[in-house]
């Protein structure tokens, strides 16, 4: 998932990667408590995107591309939620505000 994870990347076309059902899939995900398919997709896409705001000068909007995301502001409202700071805030080291998050 981390490899594709710029592209359109959904439980279909994962199952059909590894030559299972969706459902079947959606099954193994859910045996093992994991979180579901969604979920884990953004998380790896949000990772991607940290490493990259570290270690890239890319506009912000060109790594929400990168990472999957077709439009910036989906992204920082993602990145947002899942770590209290918006992208910008991120790269330039800065904590995040009280009462966000």
């Amino acid at each position: 998932m981390r490899e594709e994870c710029a592209g359109e990347l959904t439980l279909q076309h994962v199952a059909r990667r590894i030559a299972t059902s969706p459902r079947q899939l959606q099954r193994a995900f859910d045996e093992v408590a994991a979180p579901p398919f969604q979920e884990v997709l953004v998380h790896v896409r949000l990772e991607r995107a940290k490493e990259l705001l570290r270690e890239e000068q890319l506009p912000i909007y060109c790594i929400a591309e990168r990472v999957g995301y077709l439009r910036q502001s989906s992204f920082t409202k993602a990145f947002k939620r899942a770590y209290g700071m918006t992208p910008g805030e991120f790269r330039a080291g800065r904590p995040p505000r009280v009462g966000d998050a």
